[in-house]
């Protein structure tokens, strides 16, 4: 099998040791426009090096290299995201990598759409709009941006190039506990500023929703709530979907059997020794082995 013609180009800022000439200058010359932009989506784009660190490699029709969205969890740092898109950058694979803000999920979910037409907009921008794609997302926040970016890729003609989903640790239903958990956690400061300002958001979280539903009822013009992260996949049936998680993600399997009857093709693997979003780092073999033969089998290859 032939190995993409790639390098390593990563995008925070900066670009390192860009590829041959020919179609990929193209994307040298869109990496070097996007760079100069005033962007404030913080996100990042690697391209795999030119001698993968695996023999084998995912390629689409012999040189097209796959694209992977990796969506992260809430306060999760592109350095932590970047460990896992190693994984997809060893086998040849583009990957892009962000983090919606905290405030999208518990706050605005609608703020969440333009953030995901700018992500599903930089295929074409970079000259990847033939790439087979596939999507990384984890817990809920993840989920949820995926929700808009799925949307978005149809929009942008991507749609059927979508080729899977991988979701790490969620999505799922969670009560208020679990969102204020999920809000304390990418506080800083002293506890009890964290404490505070999420119960400040939640307080917030729960205004902005009650003045919809009111709005909705008194007839106004005001856009109904969406559904949650795990409504939307538990009632999807494509693309086909990797389920990464373990007893400590409880509800998880319950959106996985739900996306199943909903005639979806689900994989699901479960650990029952390790805790939420740490799955890679405490079976990192077997968590590989699950990506690779997932992306294989939706690929053909």
């Amino acid at each position: 099998m032939a190995r993409p013609k790639s390098a390593a180009v990563s995008r925070t800022r900066t670009a390192s040791s860009l590829p041959k000439k020919d179609s990929f200058t193209r994307k040298q010359e869109s990496l070097e426009r996007l760079l100069e932009q005033e962007d404030d989506l913080e996100y990042s784009i690697t391209f795999p090096s030119p001698a993968p660190a695996q023999d084998y490699v995912f390629v689409y029709q012999d040189d097209i290299e796959p694209v992977v969205y990796l969506l992260g969890w809430e306060g999760c740092s592109d350095e932590e995201l970047s460990d896992y898109s190693s994984v997809y950058e060893e086998r040849g694979c583009i990957t892009i990598r962000y983090t919606a803000p905290i405030h999208c999920l518990a706050l605005n979910r609608e703020e969440t759409q333009p953030l995901a037409a700018r992500l599903a907009g930089l295929l074409e921008e970079m000259c990847i709009s033939d790439s087979p794609v596939f999507v990384h997302a984890f817990g809920n926040n993840g989920a949820g941006m995926y929700q808009y970016l799925k949307e978005e890729l149809i929009n942008v003609g991507a749609g059927d190039r979508l080729g899977g989903v991988v979701f790490d640790s969620g999505p799922a239903e969670t009560g208020m506990g679990g969102l204020f958990h999920a809000l304390y956690k990418t506080m800083s400061g002293h506890w009890v500023y964290k404490a505070a300002s999420a119960a400040l958001l939640m307080m917030l979280s729960a205004a902005t929703g009650i003045m919809k539903q009111l709005g909705n009822l008194l007839c106004f013009p005001v856009r109904p709530p969406a559904a949650s992260p795990a409504q939307f996949v538990a009632n999807e049936a494509s693309p086909p979907a990797l389920f990464i998680f373990s007893t400590a993600d409880p509800g998880v399997d319950t959106i996985a059997i739900s996306r199943e009857e909903a005639g979806g093709v689900v994989v699901a693997v479960k650990y029952e020794d390790t805790e939420h979003l740490d799955h890679f780092g405490e079976h990192r073999e077997s968590y590989i082995n699950a990506l690779v033969n997932f992306l294989h089998d939706c690929m053909g290859q």
